[in-house]
């Protein structure tokens, strides 16, 4: 089933076959969050890669996938993928011991063994006291410091790794550029504004409006704006200043809890982080888990053109709401 909007169009349909259908070089960055491996259970079908039997068996097939998405991405392209690692509770691993899996190292081999170059892996933090509220990890328990510590481990982090498609001796598209305040006030607005114009002229060109109004122009030339302390934030390998997971879908709508609800769906802020810095509007942006559309909403309300997949049918039916709400709040923007 397929669904789709100016902005968008989402496929209900297994990601590596709906690859498959793509041309070569096509789209201009990725931003998703996979499959934890077996963390979590999505779905009941054979199709879905949470559901295999084991870790290998998962990157086996994670492969197939990573060799798919690397044909379609442009040169010099960025994917942003949401990771974290997993845990053998008592039992649960193929040999029975307990601990932590690096599943964030074996996703990145996999995307290298596709071709792709890992640019940087941020660590997202995390709070160690809901971690232990929602998964009731022994290792996190207080009062294990004092009957033995041996016992105790931090929380788990999670991670956005960033990996580029080479573009050595290729002519690559238009590079991501963004206002700095580097040379003082008044070349910032005027840097701003000529960048925000040039944004405004590939909407049009690309179809996606019919004129260009003096609103959307100072919409777009604040968009690019980028503060030295931005950057600075941005540029640590330890991302503390966000969310910390309560911005997303899933809350930020009256009456979600009528909808079906994600397990764990992406933090929006980490997703607009990642497509300011690696794509412009008028891009197309893909993700290949759709979930219930996290990405495309927000690729959609920056005036990017988004393509998703999504397997299991509840969800790619939630994330159609959510573009359609994400496509009527930009009208503003054209006004």
């Amino acid at each position: 089933m397929e669904y789709e909007g100016k902005f968008w169009k989402l496929f209900n349909a297994d990601c590596v076959e709906g690859l498959a259908q793509m041309p070569d070089n096509s789209v201009d960055c990725s931003v998703f969050s996979s499959p934890f491996s077996s963390l979590y259970i999505y779905s009941d079908s054979e199709r879905d890669m949470g559901n295999a039997s084991s870790h290998p068996e998962f990157l086996e097939h994670h492969g197939y996938f990573a060799r798919e998405l690397f044909r379609v991405m442009k040169p010099g392209s960025v994917i942003c993928d949401h990771l974290k690692d997993t845990v053998f509770y008592q039992g649960s691993s193929e040999t029975g011991e307990s601990g932590l899996y690096p599943f964030s190292d074996m996703a990145i081999a996999s995307y290298r063994a596709a071709g792709f170059q890992l640019r940087s892996r941020t660590t997202v933090w995390t709070d160690p006291v809901l971690e232990r509220s929602k998964t009731n990890a022994e290792r996190l328990l207080y009062k294990n410091i004092g009957q033995n510590s041996r016992a105790c481990a931090t929380g788990m982090p999670e991670y956005i790794a960033v990996r580029r498609k080479d573009s050595s001796g290729i002519k690559v598209g238009e590079p991501v550029q963004h206002a700095v305040a580097k040379w003082g006030p008044e070349k910032y607005e005027v840097d701003a504004k000529e960048i925000g114009q040039s944004h405004a002229q590939k909407l049009l060109k690309e179809g996606l409006i019919d004129g260009v109004s003096t609103a959307l122009l100072s919409n777009l030339a604040e968009a690019c704006k980028f503060p030295l302390d931005q950057w600075q934030e941005w540029a640590s390998p330890v991302w503390m200043n966000h969310s910390r997971g309560t911005d997303v879908l899933n809350s930020s709508y009256k009456g979600a809890n009528k909808d079906e609800k994600h397990l764990c769906p992406m933090p929006l802020d980490l997703i607009e982080r990642c497509l300011n810095l690696y794509s412009v509007p008028g891009d197309i942006v893909l993700d290949p888990f759709g979930g219930i559309g996290s990405t495309g909403y927000k690729a959609v309300t920056m005036l990017r053109k988004y393509i998703g997949f999504e397997l299991k049918p509840e969800y790619a039916k939630q994330a159609a709401k959510f573009l359609k709400q994400a496509e009527n709040s930009n009208d503003t923007l054209f006004n």
